[in-house]
C-alpha cells in the first residue's frame, strides 16, 4: 500500500520523521487490536517514491497466532489507514508552521 503525501518534495529530516510516524502508528494500532504475545512476527518497511508527488510505499508482514490470513490482511489495512491519517495530520501542522 502507498501513502500519497500530496507534495512534490520534502527535506530528508521531514521524510524520516514521517516514516517514524508511520511505523509507530502501525505498531500502535496492531498492538491495540491483538495481544502483543500473540504476534509471532511483525516487519514494517517503507520506501519513498517520487512520481507526480511523493509516495511512501509501505509493506507490512505479520504472523499472528489465532488469526487467519484474511484477518491479518484487514488488520494491516486498518493500521496503514491509521498511519495515513497521522501523516496527514503531521503535514497539516508543518504547513501551518510555514
Amino acid at each position: 500500500m502507498s501513502i500519497d503525501l500530496g507534495v512534490k518534495d520534502l527535506d530528508v529530516e521531514t521524510l524520516e520523521r514521517l516514516i517514524i510516524i508511520i511505523e509507530r502508528n502501525i505498531r500502535k494500532y496492531i498492538f491495540s487490536q491483538v495481544n502483543q504475545k500473540d504476534v509471532i512476527d511483525l516487519s514494517i518497511s517503507a520506501e519513498i517514491n517520487q512520481e507526480e508527488s511523493l509516495l511512501i510505499d509501505i509493506e507490512v508482514d505479520a504472523e499472528i497466532q489465532n488469526m487467519v490470513d484474511n484477518e491479518i490482511k484487514l488488520l494491516i489495512e486498518k493500521a496503514i489507514d491509521q498511519a495515513d491519517y497521522a501523516v496527514s495530520s503531521e503535514l497539516k501542522q508543518l504547513k501551518r508552521k510555514k
